[in-house]
């Protein structure tokens, strides 16, 4: 792979990629034309080491005062587990449809460029209201673990799945 694509996979300079292949902590492989073709393998194994991976918290509902209690619990579940938030990405959507979800967008992004370890949510239906098991899927593939806090019912609204399933309706109309 081109230095480049290293250096946004690591989330580094483009300097960087090349400081580490001097300093032995990259593989790469000089071709003809002097330029160096980077290991695929070491790059993703170094991209994926805890030290340069995030614990991201992510709340989302329908309502936005319903984002800041999310945040909370998140943040004391965390903190019991003796785990840093290094990101607590926040969206006022539906869990139906991805196309206004920025945010979830920019959450997948960093799954897929290797930088989140964890993924911390309230509830399963947070993440999404339907394909759940994909996304673990996918995560997992990208090393990622998705942490479900089951909070219970007090802490999530329960007019949450109503509004959703309306929007579903509606969806669909």
């Amino acid at each position: 792979m081109k230095r480049e694509e290293a250096a946004r996979i690591l989330g580094v300079t483009g300097q960087t990629v090349v400081n580490w292949r001097l300093a032995g902590k990259i593989k790469a492989y000089k071709k003809q034309s002097g330029h160096y073709d980077y290991d695929n393998e070491t790059i993703y194994n170094l991209a994926a080491q805890t030290d340069l991976r995030m614990t991201i918290a992510y709340c989302r509902s329908t309502e936005k005062q319903d984002l800041e209690e999310q945040k909370k619990c998140l943040t004391a579940f965390c903190e019991s587990m003796d785990w840093q938030i290094d990101e607590t990405i926040l969206e006022v959507s539906t869990g139906i449809t991805f196309d206004k979800r920025r945010n979830f967008i920019k959450l997948l992004e960093l799954v897929e460029r290797n930088k989140v370890k964890r993924v911390i949510i309230a509830d399963k239906n947070i993440l999404s209201q339907t394909g759940f098991d994909m996304f673990e899927r996918l995560f997992e593939i990208h090393g990622t673990e998705i942490i479900v806090t089951d909070l219970s019912e007090e802490q999530i609204k329960k007019s949450e799945i109503l509004d959703e399933l309306i929007s579903l309706l509606t969806c669909y109309n």
